[in-house]
């Protein structure tokens, strides 16, 4: 099953990939006389509010699950769940109830990770996206990708550029949404 990981993982880099491949003769320069790399933005469109915030594009926010691969790195974050190095150690969560990649809210990006919160806690700490028509895209470690429609209004929090801490919410009073993302997250040992 390893390497629906790995597939998942190289097609996301193939546009990094292409992009060396094009230039073949600054790949074979020494590092000191390649030119930098300049990225293309994902996205051309931009709404009147970004406009005036004086943006003229930007990049998409895909972000991984906080508890697969390397895992966290402050284990006061980690709240005690499995952090999945090895397909063979998702027991309770099966590939294709295990997340990989998110839409992470673009409010909420402030590292390359998404942590829903902790398992004690119905409070948001870093928000999946509600772009798609207050739905998210979500990757498995199968290889399979759905999109997920939330059920609580609350969690299809408006993008307002602000700090990423200022966006989370208590989800108590209704936590459908908070408990599929994190019953796909990673699981208790």
């Amino acid at each position: 099953m390893k390497p629906a990981i790995t597939l998942v993982a190289a097609l996301l880099l193939v546009p990094v990939v292409a992009l060396h491949a094009a230039e073949p003769k600054e790949a074979a320069k020494p590092r000191s006389a390649q030119k930098a790399i300049s990225y293309q933005s994902a996205d051309k469109f931009v709404s009147a509010a970004q406009k005036n915030l004086g943006w003229s594009e930007r990049v998409r926010s895909v972000s991984m699950n906080y508890y697969m691969g390397g895992g966290p790195t402050k284990p006061a974050v980690n709240s005690g769940g499995v952090v999945y190095r090895k397909m063979n150690q998702m027991r309770k969560n099966p590939p294709c109830k295990a997340w990989v990649f998110v839409d992470e809210h673009p409010d909420t990006i402030n590292d390359g990770a998404m942590h829903p919160g902790g398992f004690l806690s119905l409070h948001w700490m870093d928000m999946p996206g509600s772009l798609h028509n207050k739905a998210c895209g979500f990757a498995f470690a199968d290889g399979h990708s759905e999109i997920h429609r939330w059920l609580v209004g609350a969690t299809s929090v408006p993008v307002r550029f602000v700090d990423w801490y200022a966006v989370g919410f208590d989800a108590s009073f209704d936590a459908r949404d908070i408990r599929w993302v994190r019953e796909r997250t990673t699981e208790l040992p």
